[in-house]
């Protein structure tokens, strides 16, 4: 749980990697990616990590998101396939843009397992993108007239409106194209 909130994500593989080394190798059941996703998770689950397991999106299913408080990591798995194989598909079905308008950092970790050597072959990692340029001058704007008008501090999320050309547009902004 520590390696997660200190964003050590060396140290999360680490644990992973020694948890499999443990497992006895007549109950191994290393032909199975769903095997290696349910002990992370139990695992994860018993130390009292926030963890979510199949996590439904509009393109698909993000293998699992822990969440701390201030970061959430969308994980992908592979078995004998490559961790670029993992955070190619975290990219192409948009997973890390769930929680795109999140106060959180948000980080894709693309993890192959190994069946031969029954432990991560190889991690890789992809940072979301918090805000985009629009949103960032709206927000700028919102907060300059709520301390001009004196508003008490509230949070707002504002979402940017998109024309036909894919140019972002609103009241008082300037045309961002994405």
């Amino acid at each position: 749980r520590k390696a997660f909130i200190e964003d050590d994500l060396q140290k999360v593989i680490s644990i992973i990697n020694s948890l499999f080394k443990s497992i006895p190798s007549q109950i191994f059941i290393k032909e199975k990616e769903a095997y290696y996703h349910s002990v992370v998770f139990l695992v994860f689950e018993y130390l009292g990590q926030f963890i979510e397991a199949e996590v439904n999106t509009s393109d698909g299913r993000i293998d699992a998101v822990v969440q701390t408080p201030t970061h959430a990591y969308i994980l992908e798995f592979k078995l004998d396939e490559s961790a670029a194989t993992a955070v190619q598909q975290i990219k192409q079905k948009g997973y890390l843009e769930k929680y795109a308008n999140s106060d959180k950092k948000t980080t894709g970790i693309g993890i192959n397992f190994s069946s031969r050597q029954k432990c991560v072959s190889d991690w890789d990692t992809v940072q979301g993108d918090r805000f985009s340029p629009s949103w960032n001058y709206a927000k700028m704007l919102l907060m300059k007239d709520a301390v001009n008008r004196k508003w008490p501090a509230i949070k707002v999320r504002i979402l940017p409106l998109q024309n036909k050309e894919g140019l972002v547009t609103g009241p008082g902004l300037p045309n961002y194209s994405h």
